[in-house]
């Protein structure tokens, strides 16, 4: 009986294969391409919009997490610049878990929205990035 003999070294495109589907499997990539720091829990995200609506200042929410602004908070404009706000908007968003690395808040003055039918960048009143907590001066950012 003629026994071929078994090589012991190990296939190079194997290991490679092998490897690759290896690396795949632990980066954990979403099936649509977006990254998994950038995914935030939908549960969370309703969670945090039901807090900010119970705001008396609030009057309407657009919650939109592709756009470069991802919160826009419509308040009724008494005068005054809203970084402050902005910033403890800021805060809910990180208590509810629901801060990116790209996360910024932006209060518009809702009548201007409305009834002017303005942008809301031009209906801004302050932007904050939620990350740094820097105030984005909104006739700058146009």
């Amino acid at each position: 009986m003629n026994l071929k003999k078994f090589s012991t070294k190990p296939n190079l495109l194997a290991v490679l294969v092998l490897f690759v589907g290896l690396l795949f499997t632990a980066c954990d990539v979403p099936s649509d391409g977006s990254s998994k720091a950038s995914q935030i829990d939908s549960n969370k995200v309703q969670l945090a919009i039901a807090e900010i609506k119970g705001e008396t200042t609030v009057k309407d929410i657009h919650y939109d997490d592709k756009a470069a602004v991802q919160w826009h908070i419509g308040v009724i404009n008494d005068g005054s610049k809203r970084y402050g706000y902005a910033s403890y908007i800021c805060e809910i968003l990180a208590y509810h878990d629901v801060v990116t690395t790209n996360t910024s808040v932006r209060i518009v003055d809702i009548a201007k929205v409305v009834r002017q039918n303005q942008t809301l960048r031009k209906a801004s009143l302050g932007r904050v990035d939620c990350n740094t907590y820097q105030n984005l001066d909104p006739r700058y950012y146009f």
